[in-house]
């Protein structure tokens, strides 16, 4: 599995904080869970992040 922690995503149903997706080795999306937890491997404040005009508008 490959993970990717983002603090604000655009999912169908709209914005979501602390969202975790995940991948499997093929590209193949597998997994999308909000209001998660960092994962403990990963460190947060390298999470990648959107540019400030794509991000939804009660970021931070």
């Amino acid at each position: 599995m490959i993970p990717f922690f983002a603090e604000y995503a655009r999912l169908p149903d709209g914005w979501r904080r602390n969202v975790l997706m995940e991948w499997d080795d093929d590209g193949v999306l597998t997994g999308v869970e909000w209001d998660s937890v960092v994962p403990t491997h990963m460190d947060a404040s390298a999470c990648r992040r959107l540019p400030r005009a794509e991000r939804s508008p009660d970021c931070a």
